[in-house]
């Protein structure tokens, strides 16, 4: 059951942002590719093909409105299904963060997105990528809780 618990505590972090702290988990790969397809969309219009460095800001001039959007809602889906507590350092409550403003009942945990702190999306989605991507050590806390490898014996 050790080994379990380590799986499972290699995949959540806790992550500050506006004075608040946010438990995530990594999410699975396909909400992943959705995420990587939707900002695929954007590329097209993004990339002039004598340049090999693009800047993100002149790429969301080139973007159409609607590619933005279909971006900046699957970033916000990323964040409503890494998202699992908010506390504040002292109290853990459980979270529930809901794309549409009717389903959100805070009394029952369950925060509509747009409710959240300014800036705290961008921030959350970030760190829920590098974690869901191993760009946040998943493998390297789990390795360090197994230890050193054993060796087979060989005959």
């Amino acid at each position: 059951m050790k080994l379990i618990q380590a799986l499972s505590e290699s995949s959540t972090i806790e992550v500050e942002t506006n004075g608040l702290l946010w438990r995530i988990s990594s999410v699975r790969s396909a909400d992943l590719a959705k995420v990587g397809v939707a900002a695929l969309t954007i590329l097209p219009s993004m990339i002039d093909d004598d340049k090999k460095d693009v800047d993100a800001s002149v790429a969301l001039k080139a973007a159409k409105p609607d590619q933005v959007s279909q971006v900046v809602q699957m970033q916000e889906a990323t964040v409503c299904a890494g998202v699992t507590a908010v506390g504040d350092g002292d109290e853990w409550n459980d979270l529930k963060i809901v794309m549409v403003k009717k389903q959100a009942n805070p009394n029952k945990g369950i925060l509509w997105i747009g409710d959240m702190p300014p800036g705290s999306v961008a921030v959350l989605f970030k760190e829920i990528m590098e974690l869901s991507t191993d760009e946040g050590g998943a493998a390297d806390r789990l390795a360090a809780f197994r230890g050193k490898p054993r060796l087979a014996a060989v005959d």
